[in-house]
C-alpha cells in the first residue's frame, strides 16, 4: 500500500468532486483527461528514470503521446489488465466523442450510452474508502462503490463516473515496483 500524502490525498478528492460537479460533457473530458494523466504518471514511475528521455517519449509529438498508446503500453507490461485496458479504452472513446462531436451533450447519446455500460472495473471490484493517519502519514484506502451509491451503476453517467473515479485512485494508490534489474 502506498502512503498518501495530504496534498496528494486533498488532489485526489478536489479531481473527483470536479467530475461530479461538471455537465456531463465535463465530466467526460475532465474525467477522461484526468484519468489519462494518472496513467502517464503511472507508466513513467515504472520506467527508466530518464527525464529527457521519458518527456520526449510522452510530449504531445512523442510515441506515447495518446491515450490509446499509454493503454496498450500499461496493458503490455503489466500495469493494467486486460479488462481494465478495455475499459479504459471505452472511457477514451466516451471522451473523444464528447470532445469532437457537438451534438453529443449526455451520456443517454448513443454510442457514449453502450460505452459506458460495457465499463466493467466497478462489477470486479468491490472496495471502499478509508483514510487512517500515523506517525508515517495518511494511509488511504479508495473506494467509491457503497451502498449509497451502487445504484448509479446503473446509470450510463454513473458508470462513467464511478468507474474513472475507481481508476484514479488506483493509479494514485499503485506503487511502482523498484527497476533493479541488471541492464545488459
Amino acid at each position: 500500500m502506498l502512503m498518501l500524502s495530504l496534498d496528494e490525498a486533498r488532489s485526489l478528492a478536489a479531481a473527483i468532486k470536479e467530475i461530479e460537479a461538471s455537465t456531463d460533457l465535463g465530466a467526460a473530458i475532465i474525467a477522461g483527461a484526468f484519468v489519462e494523466d494518472h496513467l502517464r504518471t503511472a507508466l513513467r514511475g515504472r520506467l527508466r528514470q530518464d527525464k529527457p528521455i521519458l518527456d520526449e517519449m510522452f510530449n504531445s509529438y512523442g510515441p506515447l503521446s495518446s491515450f490509446s498508446t499509454k493503454i496498450k503500453l500499461a496493458y503490455l507490461i503489466g500495469v493494467i489488465s486486460e479488462e481494465t485496458a478495455s475499459d479504459l479504452d471505452y472511457i477514451r472513446k466516451i471522451r473523444n466523442k464528447f470532445a469532437h462531436r457537438t451534438e453529443i451533450d449526455s451520456f443517454s447519446s448513443p454510442p457514449v450510452k453502450d460505452w459506458a455500460m460495457n465499463l466493467t472495473l466497478v462489477d470486479r471490484f468491490n472496495m471502499e474508502i478509508a483514510a487512517t493517519r500515523d506517525s508515517r502519514g495518511i494511509t488511504v484506502t479508495a473506494s467509491f462503490i457503497d451502498e449509497n451509491n451502487r445504484p448509479l451503476l446503473k446509470t450510463p453517467r454513473g458508470r462513467f463516473v464511478l468507474t474513472c473515479q475507481c481508476l484514479l485512485s488506483m493509479f494514485t494508490l499503485d506503487e511502482p515496483p523498484a527497476l533493479d534489474l541488471p541492464a545488459f
